[in-house]
């Protein structure tokens, strides 16, 4: 078995130890896999709801602090073991809350939010957990690092907040930084356009960059896990008898 890029959603984040359980899937491949996740479920809709009443108002700056602290510091607490882990990574978390507020708070000044501002707001629920899940994976022997979109070379092209990967400028970064023997953990539903700038893949943007990623560095395979068991016949949240296709084309 060779390697993969593994994709965890937030339909898979929505409990505080469902983390735990993605380590525990992780330590099951052969070979160590790349790793894309979304941010933790509702995390990016909260953020979204948030950009548009923060251009008037500095209070719902601190409410989406507090939800956004809540949901992850409960998890830093309560589920890495490690002391020397665990405070590390609340420092490291509590720097990038301290670097969202900024930005929120510059939207504010502005009073208004171009796009460049609202995408590398929005990317900041998968940064969390990416950050999160990788002291995770170290906390429970797993060798594991933390690599950025723009840290490996993830290029778009350009479009802000609908952008669609360049791989004539992406494939051989990506395939020269992905070339390590640990487990990688990589925020998805971003990549970087060509000036640098973060740039939304749109919904359902991890499912891409996992793809992406897989393509570049030519895995074996591309594993996207979700809370249904399969590809369905049609939405199981719209349609009560909705099945499984054991075949697609």
């Amino acid at each position: 078995m060779g390697r993969a890029v593994v994709k965890f959603g937030g339909s898979n984040l929505k409990n505080e130890s469902d983390l735990c359980r993605l380590v525990e899937i992780v330590k099951l491949y052969e070979e160590p896999p790349v790793i894309v996740v979304s941010a933790l479920f509702g995390v990016t809709d909260m953020i979204k709801e948030s950009l548009k009443k923060v251009v008037s108002s500095t209070s719902e700056i601190g409410k989406l602090m507090e939800f956004i602290s809540e949901n992850h510091l409960s998890i830093i607490e309560n589920y890495v073991s490690s002391p020397v882990i665990r405070e590390s990574l609340r420092s490291a978390f509590l720097y990038k809350l301290f670097e969202l507020r900024k930005y929120l708070l510059g939207i504010n000044c502005l009073g208004k939010k171009p796009e460049c501002a609202e995408d590398l707001i929005l990317s900041f629920g998968e940064r969390f957990t990416a950050l999160i899940l990788n002291s995770l994976l170290t906390d429970h022997g797993v060798d594991s690092i933390m690599l950025l979109p723009e840290e490996i070379g993830l290029v778009t092209d350009g479009c802000f907040g609908d952008a669609v990967i360049d791989f004539d400028k992406a494939e051989k970064r990506v395939a020269e930084a992905l070339l390590t023997d640990c487990a990688v953990v990589i925020p998805g539903f971003y990549g970087v356009s060509p000036a640098g700038d973060v740039t939304l893949l749109g919904r359902g943007g991890s499912d891409y960059s996992a793809a992406a990623v897989a393509a570049c560095i030519k895995a074996d395979y591309l594993d996207l896990w979700k809370d249904v068991p399969g590809f369905l016949s049609c939405d199981p949240r719209l349609v009560n008898d909705a099945f499984p296709l054991e075949l697609l084309s």
